[in-house]
């Protein structure tokens, strides 16, 4: 046997053969300043876990992933939606196999993130605000000029491609705000190749709110990917999430304010 089914996610499997990373660092980033680089890797390889603290509330900052020299990142969102922080909260403890976050520790991802040429993760400083009172284990309503991270990311090196998984990570987020009080509102649309469309559509078939209520949601897929020409002709590719080839990993929603709690249904 020279794979093994990952222990997170048991759709995929892995080579059982590898060379473990650690990669350690400590960065400032500037209040709407450039991005910067907090993991780098060559592969093939599989990211298994990392985890981030920062001295903020995490708001204003931005998480970017780029796997396989893709020309846009496969995941562009706010830091705190991708470890499923919503509703403009301050952190709040989740416990998952995925995602984990320790509100005045680190935010956790244990969801296993594959490639074959390479992985770059970045985080891009915006509008920040809140901080974080250490000895006092608070948040503080302060607007941080200079936000402090520490990441610790464990990695393994395959030799090479043979028994590497073709399904990549994908994250997705959208929010209505206001939510219409009745029916279906789109969580994500996943567009396959040659128009061949598909999505997956929770539906509020009962009363969800007055028009202030907001309807956050958080969608993590593991999908086979194509690759396609960038439209500027460059050779490098572009990694799409191919239609009928995509599994819902973990999926999380936040609906504001009080009113009646409605289990969602979806249709794909």
């Amino acid at each position: 046997m020279n794979t093994l089914r990952d222990t997170t996610v048991p759709m995929i499997e892995l080579p059982v053969k590898f060379k473990p990373h650690r990669q350690t660092s400590y960065r400032y980033v500037h209040r709407g300043g450039e991005e910067i680089c907090i993991f780098e890797a060559e592969g093939p390889g599989c990211l298994r876990h990392f985890w981030l603290t920062t001295n903020t509330k995490g708001m204003g900052l931005r998480i970017r992933i780029h796997v396989d020299d893709t020309v846009s990142p496969q995941i562009d969102m706010e830091l705190n939606h991708f470890f499923g922080v919503l509703l403009d909260k301050e952190p709040y403890r989740i416990e998952s196999p995925g995602i984990k976050v320790l509100p005045f520790n680190a935010y956790n991802c244990y969801l296993p993130i594959p490639f074959t040429k390479s992985c770059r993760i970045f985080i891009c400083p915006g509008d920040m605000s809140g901080k974080l009172d250490s000895l006092q284990q608070r948040f503080v309503d302060e607007t941080p000029e200079v936000a402090q991270l520490f990441v610790q990311a464990n990695w393994q090196e395959y030799e090479s491609e043979e028994g590497l998984t073709p399904y990549r990570l994908f994250a997705h987020f959208h929010e209505e705000r206001p939510a219409r009080d009745q029916g279906t509102f789109n969580v994500v649309d996943i567009s396959g190749v040659d128009g061949w469309p598909r999505s997956f559509r929770p539906a509020q078939p009962a009363w969800v709110g007055r028009s202030a209520r907001r309807v956050s949601t958080l969608l993590f897929t593991m999908a086979k990917v194509c690759r396609r020409s960038d439209r500027s002709g460059s050779n490098r590719a572009c990694l799409r999430e191919q239609a009928g080839r995509c599994c819902i990993l973990w999926a999380r929603h936040s609906i504001g304010r009080e009113g009646r709690h409605v289990r969602p249904s979806h249709r794909v």
